[in-house]
């Protein structure tokens, strides 16, 4: 009997394994599927985009009628440079918007209901005069400018601040970091990673970093580092398959923050 039961544990956990490998196939089959259809989604893309907008070679030579003009083809080649350039410009200029304002968030309660009573403060020191303008209040672009300018370290020490200035550009450009930070972002969901939680003891993410970085939790490059290493560390323990996507991502993700890192002063707070 002690055998059988022996036997019978050993088949089902056999099957059991051979389930999950089945499931990591299908799940990796999955995502090289939508990698695959995106791939064809911006090819598609870029043929259209040729075709409305074909390279300045071909639009001189269809001027011309198959005698490309030099001087033409300049013309084009630097006002396409132009172009990329401010279509890059654009996006870094957004990838930073939006991190600073998830960093204002959390002031913008405390700010609003101290510019209520500054305002009312004033308005009871400097009544208007009769027959005079009324000044104009601050728009919601202006309060939001406001509250954007303002971080969790302003007013801080200058080691603090130069610290958490630098750590923020490193959390912007890493969550900004094309097709790798993706599975970085925020909270590994159950549904998309059966048993994480089982494995995983410590799970940290981007997000989490960021708010750490808001409630000024850390008082060193060394410390923002290991948090970043456990992340990566957790990504390699739960993907154990070598030829695993989010491997790939992860080593990538590892090497982009080494480089970024290199510019963080290496500054140890003191309580």
């Amino acid at each position: 009997l002690e055998k059988e039961e022996k036997e019978r544990l050993e088949k089902e956990e056999k099957e059991r394994l051979e389930k999950e490998e089945k499931e990591e196939k299908e799940r990796e089959e999955a995502e090289k599927e939508r990698r695959k259809q995106e791939k064809a989604k911006e090819a598609s893309k870029d043929a259209a985009r040729e075709a409305k907008d074909p390279p300045p070679r071909s639009r001189a030579l269809r001027r011309s009628g198959g005698k490309a003009d030099k001087k033409e083809d300049k013309k084009e080649d630097k006002k396409e440079k132009e172009k990329k350039k401010e279509e890059k410009e654009k996006k870094e200029e957004k990838a930073k918007r939006d991190a600073e304002a998830d960093t204002s968030l959390s002031l913008s309660a405390s700010l609003s209901s101290s510019t209520s009573r500054s305002s009312k403060k004033a308005s009871r020191r400097t009544p208007p005069a009769k027959g005079g303008k009324k000044k104009r209040r601050a728009g919601g672009r202006e309060l939001r400018k406001l509250m954007i300018d303002v971080k969790p370290w302003s007013g801080a020490s200058a080691e603090r601040q130069a610290l958490y200035e630098a750590l923020e550009e490193v959390l912007v450009a890493l969550k900004g970091y094309g097709e790798h930070s993706y599975p970085f972002l925020s909270r590994v969901r159950k549904c998309d990673a059966p048993g994480y939680y089982e494995t995983i003891k410590h799970p940290i993410d981007l997000a989490v970093m960021s708010k750490k970085l808001k409630r000024l939790e850390y008082s060193s490059k060394a410390e923002f580092q290991a948090d970043f290493d456990l992340m990566i560390a957790n990504c390699r323990e739960y993907n154990s398959d070598l030829d695993s996507i989010f491997r790939v991502h992860a080593t990538a993700m590892e090497k982009k923050a080494k480089k970024l890192m290199q510019s963080v002063p290496d500054i140890t707070l003191e309580d």
